[in-house]
Formats: structure tokens, sequence, C-alpha cells
């Protein structure tokens, strides 16, 4: 039979935007694995009492300030729990952090966080912290041919994009000879880390593990293929990002149940890559969104001014390749 259990967790963040996080001591269930500081709901007690006892408790904090962040459910299928997690940003809070049960803490970026092995329930939550609102989808690189200044130039485009702001990129390299997909992905990956940002790669996860990429992107074919075979098993590791192309509610369904982090939904709107083709439209848009819990990005035809629209119809944000690319190299 199901036990019910509700608990709460801190987001707590400081000067240089970093959240704290806690180890599970040896003794307690899920031992070795992170989460963000809390604990149970004790009768009688709200989630913010709650929180302020447990900060306390185990890490020597006092709660002064906090606020709603969300509320969460999980079900630990092994234990029978049915676990509803109430997460409060914490404000304003005093003292430092000492952990009072022998556990280690540490302060984490929001990129980072989801390379931990975090606890299942808080999962959601690191995945929505370290997700930027824009995916940056890199247009094809040159072919082989085109000389090493039409390379300069995409890397130098690249580049810009980069400097603009955008932390989270999708190399997509279809139209790409094997060998030549692979050279530009090593200087492409080298230099989106050297501005802090995350790369991902399309399709090929012995190269994402083996290159020390951020994660791979399935494009809608593979994704329905090994849906077809059956594999519902995640092929990368939880701190790699996954996620699928997908363009219809049974591929969203599918890309969940695979195991992705996120996915894009695509077309929004008209594309001037396919004149003609049907587009699917925000009151579309946000009906395939409405009952879904991972997070979506809008992509087809967007500008970066169709970030409130997308975020109204319920995506996490907007993908693009024209609408991020940057045109101009300086």
């Amino acid at each position: 039979m199901m036990k019910n259990l509700s608990v709460t967790a801190a987001l707590i963040v400081n000067a240089r935007g970093e959240y704290l996080l806690a180890q599970r001591p040896r003794g307690k269930a899920h031992e070795g694995l992170w989460e963000f500081p809390g604990g149970k709901i004790e009768a009688g007690e709200d989630a913010a009492g709650a929180l302020a006892r447990e900060l306390k408790e185990e890490l020597d904090l006092e709660l002064v300030a906090s606020e709603p962040h969300g509320v969460y459910t999980h079900v630990y299928e092994k234990e029978q729990l049915n676990l509803t997690l109430t997460v409060l940003r914490v404000r304003e809070w005093r003292g430092t952090a000492i952990g009072l049960e022998g556990q280690a803490h540490r302060w984490v970026s929001p990129a980072r966080i989801h390379r931990l092995q975090m606890l299942s329930a808080d999962r959601p939550i690191a995945l929505e912290l370290g997700l930027p609102d824009t995916l940056l989808i890199t247009p094809e690189p040159p072919l082989p041919g085109a000389g090493g200044g039409a390379r300069r130039i995409w890397l130098s485009a690249l580049e810009q994009s980069l400097i603009r702001g955008h932390k989270l990129v999708l190399l997509r390299v279809k139209q790409t000879p094997l060998i030549e997909q692979r050279a530009i992905a090593a200087l492409a990956r080298d230099l989106v880390k050297q501005h802090g940002a995350e790369i991902m790669l399309q399709d090929d996860a012995e190269l994402c593990e083996s290159w020390r990429f951020g994660g791979v992107s399935l494009t809608s074919k593979a994704l329905n293929k090994k849906s077809l075979a059956r594999n519902k098993k995640r092929m990368l590791p939880t701190e790699l990002w996954l996620s699928a192309s997908c363009h219809s509610p049974a591929e969203l369904e599918l890309a969940a149940d695979f195991g992705c982090d996120f996915a894009t939904l695509s077309p929004v709107l008209p594309t001037t890559s396919h004149p003609g083709a049907a587009s699917l439209g925000w009151p579309r848009v946000a009906e395939y969104l409405s009952a879904q819990t991972m997070p979506v990005y809008a992509l087809g035809g967007l500008k970066t001014t169709d970030l409130a629209a997308a975020k109204a119809a319920g995506a996490w944000g907007i993908a693009g390749i024209s609408a991020f690319w940057a045109k101009e190299i300086n």
C-alpha cells in the first residue's frame, strides 16, 4: 500500500548565483545523493515552519524570509511512497552552513547542479534551474571543400552568439560527413566551454560521453526508432542532458517515457527553411503542452520577441537557428 509523505526543500542562492546543496549522510535512505536542504513536514507544521526547523537542525542556518517556488510530486516505487515536495526560495537567512549531521554541502552553479548525482525527487528542480530560456541550434557547418575561411567564419559566428549570452547549444550536423562532423564538433565544443556554456550533439551518445559533451538531442526519427525497438532505457548518465525533437503529443510522450530531460516542439510558425509546410500555431502548442510536465522549447519561425508568447503557451522557452545565430561577424 502506498504511503504519503510531505516534505519541504530550500532554494538558497548566494551572491554568485550558486545554490546550496547537501549530501545525504551515511545511514540515511539514498545516502550519498545530493539534495536541496530540507526535510519532513511534521504534523501541525506548514512548509515554512518545517523548513526553518530543518535548516537549523541540519545546517545551523536561521531562516529569515522565504517565498513559495513550487510543489512537486514524485513516486518512489520501491519504497511504496508518494512524495509531495514543497519548495521555498529563501530570500534571507543568517549563519554559515555547517553539516551538523556529518553531511557534506557545497555551493553549485545552476548550470552544473544536474551534473551531480541528485535525489530523484529533486532532479526536476535541478533541471529547471539549469535550463536557460533559449536553446541555440547551429546552422550546418561548412561542408568539406568550402575552405578554411568558411569554417573560421562559422566558428566566429558561434562565438558571437555565445557572447550574446546563449548558454545551451545544439550542434546541428545532419548534412556533414562523419569525419568532418567530429572535427567541427571538437572545435565547437572547446569554444562553447570557453564561454561557460553547454553543447549537445545530435544522436551520437558514444561521442558525447567520450569527448565530454553536455548531452545528446535525439532527432524525431531516432526517437521513434528507439520506441519501435521497445528501448525504454535512457542511454546517458543523468548528469548529461538528453532531449528530443518532437512534432506531436505522441512524440512528446515518447520523449518523456524515454527519460528525456526536455524536448523541442516544432514547427510553431511558418519557417523559411520549409516554405508551405503546415505549422502548429500558438493555440495548438498550448493544447499540446497543457498536460506536459517535461520542459519543452518552442521551435520554428520564432524571433527573440516570441519568448513571452512561448511561455504563455506553456513552453519553457524558445529554440532557434536564424533567430539566435550571429548575422554580423565582428
